[in-house]
């Protein structure tokens, strides 16, 4: 079980990110290239303010220390698989939602190990590393080259990957919800016993501050900042997992970035539901 559950989840992760490429085209890349302002904002929503708020409030509240250290890496995380599913909801057009995603992964390369390097050289506690080159290869294998290729045959193929992108999106999410609830279920008293310290105060501040964030600086269009609110709130597990794997054993840090993960998506849902009755249909 412990080699077939990182196994199936790799598989869906890889799935999930080529059904995102099988509907994209390379002209979406390009997109956010040509209006650098919205990947300035969506820089500072998912870049900085996530990653400032959860440090700074792990110091300012009696959070375990290697709890603070696993909230704090997956605040620095890029964003999940999950999120260019999200930005779609909110109704953004695939152009912006694409573009920002693959852009801000590419960016994460350099961004991830920067913003843990200050975030560590500031803390009174220790200090956690990752290499460039180690995040480079983890986005490379489980982001890059599957977007590529799916953006290939979706450039030579539009009708396959028509018809593959559903497919490949549903068997994704089938093989890793059943998963992510063994998961949960194993690790449920772990998880209930970091509740009670701030780390859930942590958590929730650090999502609501990415959703205001991304919200105010989302632009113009209302559907922009929805789905920059939610993305923003939304932090990519696998590559916490890798920072945690490089830099501790303790088991706090890795159930820190699992009640984060699982805090973000009830978040984002109460949001979304929020904004859809609060935003007329029309806009």
């Amino acid at each position: 079980m412990k080699q077939l559950v990182p196994l199936f989840v790799q598989i869906s992760l890889l799935l999930i990110v080529m059904s995102i490429g099988l509907r994209a085209r390379w002209s979406d890349i390009t997109y956010v290239l040509k209006q650098p302002r919205h990947l300035v904002r969506a820089f500072v929503a998912v870049n900085v303010v996530v990653p400032l708020v959860a440090w700074t409030l792990c110091r300012m509240l009696p959070v375990d220390h290697q709890t603070a250290v696993g909230l704090v890496i997956m605040a620095a995380s890029p964003l999940a698989p999950f999120a260019p599913g999200k930005m779609l909801k909110a109704g953004a057009d695939r152009p912006y939602v694409d573009g920002v995603y693959l852009v801000m992964l590419i960016a994460a390369v350099f961004i991830v190990p920067a913003t843990v390097a200050i975030l560590s050289a500031i803390s009174v506690h220790g200090h956690a590393t990752i290499s460039v080159g180690a995040v480079a290869l983890f986005v490379a294998k489980s982001v890059l080259v599957p977007m590529v290729v799916a953006l290939t045959i979706s450039q030579l193929w539009p009708e396959f990957a028509k018809k593959a992108e559903p497919i490949a999106r549903i068997v994704g999410y089938l093989l890793l919800l059943p998963i992510a609830l063994l998961v949960i279920l194993k690790s449920g008293v772990g998880l209930m016993s970091l509740i009670g310290d701030g780390t859930l105060v942590v958590i929730t501040a650090t999502c609501l501050a990415g959703i205001i964030a991304g919200h105010l600086l989302g632009g113009r269009q209302q559907v922009h900042r929805i789905a920059l609110a939610q993305a923003a709130a939304t932090r990519h597990p696998g590559i916490a997992a890798l920072i945690a794997h490089q830099n501790t054993s303790d088991p706090k840090v890795t159930l820190a970035i699992m009640l984060f993960l699982l805090v973000s998506i009830v978040i984002t849902m109460i949001y979304a539901r929020w904004i859809q009755h609060r935003v007329p249909a029309e806009a």
